[in-house]
């Protein structure tokens, strides 16, 4: 999938994405607590028993064309 936003603000942001196979509009858990729908953060950071800190997801924009691609888990 390819997602193209226009005209965004300089600054630093961060993407995570969900990919909601069960229409629920949120991520689905197990009943271990553990996701069961695939899911990606920016960058490509995973986080250890968790989300990744929020510093390592960060990238800039600038008047540069950016290609990020997350790969779900």
């Amino acid at each position: 999938m390819s997602v193209f936003i226009k005209n965004i603000p300089y600054g630093k942001y961060s993407l995570s994405v969900v990919q909601d196979t069960d229409e629920s509009n949120d991520m689905t858990y197990s009943l271990l607590g553990w996701p069961t729908e695939r899911y990606g953060f920016s960058n490509n950071k995973r986080g250890l028993l968790g989300p990744p800190a929020f510093e390592e997801t960060l990238f800039e924009v600038n008047n540069k064309l950016i290609k990020h691609s997350i790969m779900l888990k």
